[in-house]
């Protein structure tokens, strides 16, 4: 955590192990409000598990995780995890139901007003009455997102969503992912796409082995040779 803010999410001593593998080793480290935080590693490096710990998909085997000082270790899956659209109800209505079961839920009108705001924030507006089954890969992403901020999280859990998009694609989520950077919103973002975790973290982590072995600013942790030859598996080019 950078600067004097305070930790609104706060991991401590996470660990989790599947069988005799230690998938998460007594990770620690404080989110701040409004904070982007992106996690980094090479695949099996422990990173979604971590995420999964967070949410309450997983119950750690040791540590703590606490939201705003409450430790919520305990607590079943949160609802700032980001779930996939019903694909047999319409954009809105996707992003209606978060609206309507999430919290401070308004009046009927309301969430549906708000509800197509959030549409319009994604781009995916002149969408809103198709089956969430027709929609193309990035149209479902924009929905997730909606349906997610729908919610009106506190914190919001990215598990690679860039993934399967092409170029043109990433740009234009990168452009909304701004947009709920710049609206306050913490975010954990886990995304292999170098260039995107440089375009929008605050902050990296980088995991190997369930471990935290470095953090900090995007272009110091991205330019150190042990990231890019060992944890992250890439040519120094990639990081350019």
């Amino acid at each position: 955590m950078s600067g004097d803010r305070q930790g609104l999410l706060q991991l401590e001593g996470l660990t989790k192990a599947f069988g005799g593998l230690l998938a998460v080793s007594r990770v620690s480290f404080d989110v701040a409000e409004g904070e982007i935080l992106g996690l980094l590693g090479p695949n099996g490096s422990g990173k979604t598990t971590l995420l999964n710990l967070v949410a309450g998909a997983l119950r750690a085997d040791e540590g703590r995780v606490r939201l705003a000082g409450r430790d919520i270790t305990s607590l079943p899956a949160r609802t700032f995890q980001l779930v996939r659209p019903l694909s047999k109800l319409s954009a809105l209505d996707n992003v209606l139901v978060a609206r309507l079961y999430g919290r401070d839920a308004p009046g009927f009108t309301a969430a549906r007003r708000e509800s197509l705001q959030l549409l319009d924030v994604v781009g995916i507006r002149g969408k809103a009455d198709a089956p969430a089954a027709h929609l193309t890969l990035m149209e479902r992403k924009r929905v997730e997102i909606a349906r997610a901020l729908a919610t009106q999280p506190r914190v919001l859990l990215l598990d690679e969503p860039l993934a399967g998009l092409n170029p043109t694609e990433v740009d234009a989520a990168l452009n909304i992912f701004r947009r709920i950077r710049d609206s306050g919103i913490t975010v954990v973002l886990v995304e292999h796409n170098v260039r995107a975790v440089r375009a929008l973290c605050h902050r990296i982590i980088v995991l190997n082995y369930g471990q935290n072995v470095v953090q900090g600013a995007p272009d110091d942790v991205l330019a150190r040779p042990e990231v890019i030859e060992a944890y992250l598996g890439k040519a120094s080019a990639d990081f350019q």
